[in-house]
């Protein structure tokens, strides 16, 4: 089930819609990121007492398939078009993950907390090697594998 969503944009002015997942998932909250109907990615976290907004995951997905928009769309597909394959589009690399810092730093601000803090894990390092200095270039510290932002 999801809720009322939110607007970002990437650095092409494309807009994504933000909708906050009502699941229940305890303590932990999720953003799904939207072109369409697709989920091109994702936002973990959760609140550290009053002031901290605490990072768990930011995904933006390299390998989404966009759907067609209308069920009648794919019947036409199957009719016409039978080798038709999904194709997979890369959605990183578009500044997703920094709108949704912005939109993050925002909504936490919003909630009342003053910092947005979380880990970079050893396996999401070991994908990005450049993920400490992406964390920096967007106002963020660190302190061995911990980031934080103050609001």
């Amino acid at each position: 089930m999801l809720l009322l969503g939110f607007v970002i944009s990437d650095k092409y002015k494309k807009q994504y819609r933000i909708v906050a997942s009502n699941n229940d998932l305890g303590d932990l909250k999720r953003f799904y990121i939207l072109s369409g109907n697709a989920r091109i990615g994702n936002v973990n976290y959760h609140f550290a007492g009053s002031e901290v907004l605490y990072l768990d995951d930011l995904h933006i997905r390299q390998d989404a398939i966009l759907f067609p928009a209308y069920w009648w769309d794919v019947i036409v597909a199957k009719i016409y078009l039978p080798s038709l394959q999904w194709q997979t589009h890369n959605f990183q690399g578009r500044g997703i993950g920094t709108a949704m810092i912005e939109f993050l730093a925002e909504y936490a601000r919003s909630m009342g907390a003053k910092r947005i803090e979380g880990h970079i894990k050893s396996n999401d390092l070991k994908i990005n090697p450049d993920l400490p200095n992406w964390y920096l270039r967007r106002g963020f510290k660190m302190e061995g594998n911990k980031i934080s932002r103050s609001l």
